[in-house]
């Protein structure tokens, strides 16, 4: 945030839009869990008005600085549930045929061919 404070130079812009656009395109995982935490807080308005709450509380008393975060602790304990309600590693078990594989059912693994199980 402080990069996009120099870049905008005095320009308005709207900080919320800049860091989730950056969540977003960031990384995969934080991609996916910023995704699914706004699946899990769609038609649940009690929640999303707490949220609301608690950052407005936090940043009018810590401003936008990154020790606001620690203050986040609804966020914080929503953002949890919600990983732990859909985790990004689904599957494990993660293997790769280093050799043709036929198991008993006639299904066959072609060499290099990836499998996993989900967990």
């Amino acid at each position: 945030m402080e990069w996009m404070e120099q870049t905008a130079k005095g320009r308005p812009y709207d900080q919320a839009t800049v860091q989730l656009t950056l969540s977003v395109v960031a990384i995969r995982t934080t991609s996916d869990m910023t995704t699914q935490a706004i699946f899990d807080l769609c038609g649940r308005e009690e929640l999303v008005q707490e949220l609301r709450k608690e950052v407005i509380s936090v940043i009018s008393q810590e401003g936008w600085k990154k020790t606001a975060l620690y203050k986040l602790q609804l966020m914080d304990s929503f953002l949890k549930e919600s990983q732990q309600m859909k985790p990004i590693n689904i599957v494990s078990l993660r293997r790769v045929a280093k050799e043709i594989v036929k198991l008993n059912d006639e299904t066959q693994f072609a060499k290099g061919h990836f499998t996993c199980d989900p967990e």
